[in-house]
């Protein structure tokens, strides 16, 4: 496999993670919220629109990391800035978007919490499991 070739899998994977990460964490915020977690007939997800104009208004995304998994995200000693492929796709979200990054620095262990509480995504080759399903 050619290291373009490679570049490409890793980048659909990652982005695969972020939107299972995501879809998750909808259906997680629609549970725990008792609003069903059916959309409207109209096809608009109110609460999805309202999160991304609530994310354009206040001019950030905020973005939950473990810093710790290259090539998916890694925190770079020193400077404390966050690189990596993942890295690379919020910041990319984040400019189609219109507003800037906010980084929330986490660990495996504490993730869902922090994202639930502090993080509009996570990123960080995260997949799927059962805890979080």
């Amino acid at each position: 496999m050619s290291s373009h070739t490679a570049r490409r899998v890793i980048a659909v994977l990652g982005l695969s993670s972020l939107a299972l990460l995501t879809g998750c964490a909808d259906q997680i915020r629609e549970d725990t919220s008792g609003a069903g977690g059916e959309a409207p007939a109209g096809g608009s997800d109110p609460a999805a629109d309202s999160r991304l104009t609530a994310i354009q208004d206040s001019g950030r995304l905020t973005v939950c990391t473990t810093g710790d998994y290259p090539p998916f995200t890694e925190q770079e000693e020193g400077s404390g800035e966050f690189t990596g492929i993942d890295v690379d796709m919020a910041r990319d979200l984040a400019q189609t978007l219109g507003v800037e990054v906010e980084w929330v620095k986490t660990s495996w262990k504490t993730l869902m919490d922090d994202y639930l509480a502090d993080c509009d995504i996570a990123v960080g080759g995260i997949s799927m499991n059962p805890e979080r399903a």
